[in-house]
């Protein structure tokens, strides 16, 4: 996931750009998904489009470039399918304007960057007596990661999700990484997914059947102990739902007799680019 802007310059995939300016009571569209990448002179793109005086442009953009979506010319808005998984990538879009008839400014065009998402960060840390082994067949279910995703200039961002949920028999899409050898050391947190977090789109789960799985073997036991994480029924620390941009950090500690699970919000930046 996205956790720095620094993060966005590298691996090809670059940002998507619609935009449109009104000219003589039609809408032309003047970014049909350039490619922005960056360099060091900054954010660029190939082809050069100038600006139409007394006209306001308006701008949509989305990333990971490849991201699969269409585009409407009338309102400026930006509509695709979306599915989350333990491998997914991160879903960050902006809007911005500029009314070259209230202000001649042919600067730059500052646009933020949102997480579209939510963010769920597990780990675990061994406060137990005895050396955890392995930590194996870790997973997430219950959870819904799929839905349509609308923002535009009109400042809305709306997720529509189509009701599925991820079953409890699918131990692949939400799957964590096995650990091994956890030493015995109360200030040290390891992550159950390589990495670091998964993404999910926004939504309730106060009293749901969400749910983390995963089996912990200590050493000098012969069988493992399964543990079901009810993400929903946390008691008082559970959130009521989980909110596009927010980062929720779920720690489960093993004791020696006992897992005790808390979760919190930690920050999650938004991203400033200038186009």
């Amino acid at each position: 996931i996205i956790n720095e802007v620094e993060q966005l310059y590298s691996g090809g995939e670059g940002i998507k750009l619609f935009g449109t300016v009104s000219l003589d009571g039609k809408i032309i569209r003047l970014f049909d998904a350039e490619k922005l990448y960056h360099s060091s002179t900054g954010w660029v793109y190939d082809n050069t489009r100038y600006w139409v005086p007394q006209m306001e442009h308006r701008f949509c953009a989305l990333w990971p470039y490849n991201t699969n979506c269409t585009f409407s010319d009338n309102n400026a808005s930006v509509s695709l399918d979306h599915t989350t998984s333990s491998n997914g990538a991160d879903l960050l879009y902006a809007v911005a304007t500029r009314n070259l008839a209230e202000n001649e400014d042919y600067s730059p065009v500052p646009i933020k960057l949102h997480h579209a998402c939510a963010a769920l960060q597990f780990s675990i840390i061994n406060a137990s007596d005895a050396i955890v082994t392995n930590v194996s067949n870790i997973y997430l279910t219950g959870v819904q990661n799929k839905g349509i995703f609308t923002f535009g200039i009109a400042g809305t961002a709306n997720w529509e999700l189509d009701g599925s949920v991820v079953a409890s028999t699918d131990r692949t899409t939400f799957g964590g990484d096995n650990l091994t050898n956890l030493k015995i050391d109360i200030n040290t947190k390891h992550s159950l997914y390589a990495g670091g977090a998964v993404v999910v789109p926004p939504q309730e789960i106060l009293n749901t059947e969400i749910l983390l799985h995963l089996e912990i073997k200590k050493q000098g036991n012969a069988t493992a102990e399964v543990k079901d994480v009810m993400l929903g029924k946390l008691g008082a620390s559970a959130p009521i739902e989980w909110e596009a941009g927010k980062k929720y950090e779920y720690t489960l500690t093993v004791t020696e007799n006992a897992i005790v699970s808390n979760v919190k919000v930690v920050p999650w930046i938004d991203h400033y680019v200038d186009l």
